[in-house]
């Protein structure tokens, strides 16, 4: 399911959930989905949220780092990650 502007928040945190060992399944659309949903959790939650008087603190640096990591990880799994690159092998001054 992509997020769109009328995700819930109960779809956001369901996608999280169901992405979350995108890294177990080597699943590189899992991890899409999961840095969506990081995205969406960070844009939706601050970090302090009052709603009908209720106080709820989040904490959005571990969505930050979980999304960091995604991204390494499509980057170094993605067979079109990288395509772009150019690698070149150099012998230097071999004799």
């Amino acid at each position: 399911m992509a997020i769109t502007s009328s995700s819930t928040q109960a779809q956001i945190i369901a996608q999280y959930l169901d992405n979350i060992g995108y890294d177990h399944s080597a699943s590189t659309s899992s991890c899409q989905s999961f840095i969506q949903a990081c995205r969406a959790l960070l844009v939706m939650h601050p970090s302090d949220w009052m709603h009908s008087g209720h106080r709820t603190t989040f904490n959005p640096e571990l969505w930050e780092r979980q999304q960091t990591a995604a991204e390494a990880w499509l980057n170094a799994n993605s067979t079109t990650a990288g395509q772009n690159s150019v690698k070149h092998l150099s012998i230097g001054d071999f004799r």
